[in-house]
């Protein structure tokens, strides 16, 4: 699959925010009702972790 990376990190707040975003407009092998989709041309998904002193979390953000 080809796809688009792009990695920011942002320190403030106590708390570290690394950021990873990923794009694709290669989306034939995620969806079987294509026809549904028919104008869809491209689908993104961020990688948030958050890291504090504490613990760390990670969350995923779909975007279509």
């Amino acid at each position: 699959m080809n796809y688009s990376k792009k990695v920011t990190r942002e320190k403030g707040h106590g708390r570290i925010e690394k950021r990873e975003y990923f794009q694709t407009d290669d989306i034939d092998c995620f969806f079987v009702e294509k026809h549904f989709w028919k104008n869809l041309t491209s689908i993104g998904m961020v990688k948030r972790t958050v890291t504090t002193e504490k613990n760390n979390r990670r969350e995923f953000l779909l975007y279509i």
